[in-house]
């Protein structure tokens, strides 16, 4: 019964990944476009490391892994399971001359067609909210990873924090405000890509607990977002605001959360 639960799991993200796959980047991707130079900094570590192949499991349509090759790694396998992401990131690399180093393998997060301890890196971000089971991709990212080598895992933290909820729906508010006056503003307070059926609900704290149960040893940090304040005001402004309010760690539980682990 739990197999055919997480075949139909899949299936139905394969399906509504290969549908949304041509739209992803402008109508869910761009709301992350603050994150990126979090992203190259952990990816920097990657280097340091001489790390000469790195998984971007879940790649998606590959905004980790061309930030990898922007910044001169070589060597990126990009694994996700709906062929379409896939086909979005291929002629990305084909158009920005960076593909001759990264190879894209069509693969399920939890049966990782990889034999134990073939990456030196590990990058994993907005995963584990689409899997059935947040064990057995740690169990897999665990088994293909080298001893000593570096995990990065982000997504997105169901548990936000009082300051982190006010200020949505405070932001949320003055934009309805302006919505009202003007009549001309179309206002979402959340990503306007469309979720999936099978999407879950998912916390740094339930990550941490499993990563401790294959003996990582691990650090996080928590950052605030708001879809509107990047959707709606100038970029250089809606950074600038996030920068302050994660510099000074306001958001104890924020949107988004990084683990780095190793072992």
């Amino acid at each position: 019964m739990a197999q055919d639960i997480n075949y139909g799991w899949k299936q139905n993200e394969i399906a509504h990944h290969d549908l949304i796959a041509q739209e992803y980047d402008e109508t869910t991707m761009k709301s992350y476009s603050f994150f990126d130079p979090i992203i190259e900094k952990k990816i920097d570590k990657f280097r340091k490391r001489n790390a000469k192949f790195i998984l971007d499991c879940g790649c998606g349509t590959g905004r980790a892994t061309l930030l990898a090759q922007n910044r001169g790694f070589s060597g990126v396998v990009s694994l996700d399971i709906s062929f379409e992401m896939l086909k979005c990131l291929k002629a990305k690399l084909q158009r920005s001359w960076l593909g001759a180093k990264t190879y894209l393998v069509v693969g399920d997060a939890e049966n990782l067609p990889f034999k134990n301890g073939f990456f030196d890196g590990i990058i994993s971000l907005g995963l584990l909210h689409h899997i059935p089971s947040i064990n057995k991709a740690i169990n897999e990212q665990a088994r293909t990873l080298k001893n000593n080598g570096l995990l990065i895992i982000g997504d997105l933290n169901n548990e936000i924090s009082l300051f982190s909820w006010v200020m949505n729906a405070l932001i949320y508010i003055f934009f309805h405000i302006i919505q009202i006056i003007f009549k001309k503003m179309h206002i979402m307070l959340y990503s306007t890509g469309v979720s999936s059926a099978t999407e879950r609900d998912i916390n740094a704290r339930d990550v941490l607990i499993e990563l401790d149960k294959f003996h990582f040893n691990h650090s996080s940090r928590y950052f605030m977002h708001n879809y509107i304040l990047d959707r709606y005001l100038p970029r250089y402004a809606s950074k600038t605001i996030f920068y302050f309010l994660n510099k000074f760690n306001y958001a104890k539980k924020g949107d988004i959360f990084l683990i780095e682990a190793q072992r």
